[in-house]
């Protein structure tokens, strides 16, 4: 008579599978959230840029002055004073004081990251030309930017109406 063996895991085996598994999972789920906000910021410092190449691409076509600034849609129709941009409008016109509901050529909103200008710019306005009003870099980052291994994202525009983007690291914030 033929015995056929089973072939199966040991309780040990199995309790080293689950122990080592568990080990690199501890490593991984951080890393993976790190990965998650990094693009998260990666994908808003994209819809800024958007919405600059949208500004440029509109002045030109149209050959008007367009003009982009920070946006909050609760309080109205209308531009508002800060340099951080979580939302901006871009508009046809040639100051923050000219938006209105006819003029609006597209709106932004971003949820994960608010950008700063370091200049404190609240408004750029393109020229028929592509060239803006003002150069300016804006800068934004992840809420837990204060270890060296985190990036932030800048979006450059400058006055000739260049606009580029650039993966820096995260700058720890002022206490």
């Amino acid at each position: 008579m033929l015995v056929s063996k089973r072939q199966a895991f040991t309780l040990a085996e199995l309790l080293a599978v689950v122990t080592i598994s568990s080990i690199l999972v501890s490593f991984a789920i951080p890393a993976y959230y790190d990965l998650l906000r990094n693009n998260a910021v990666r994908s808003d410092s994209e819809h800024l840029t958007a919405g600059f190449l949208t500004a440029k691409s509109e002045a030109i076509t149209t050959e008007a002055d367009v003009t982009i600034c920070p946006f909050d849609a609760e309080s109205g129709v209308s531009c508002i004073s800060t340099s951080n941009w979580s939302s901006w409008v871009v508009f046809s016109g040639s100051s923050p004081n000219s938006l209105n509901a006819d003029n609006i050529i597209s709106v932004y909103n971003v949820d994960n990251t608010i950008f700063t200008s370091d200049s404190g710019i609240t408004s750029i306005t393109f020229r028929p030309t592509g060239f803006s009003s003002v150069g300016t870099t804006f800068a934004g980052q992840p809420d837990n930017c204060s270890t060296s291994k985190k990036y932030r994202r800048e979006v450059t525009v400058n006055i000739s109406g260049v606009i580029s983007g650039e993966r820096k690291l995260c700058i720890a914030p002022e206490e």
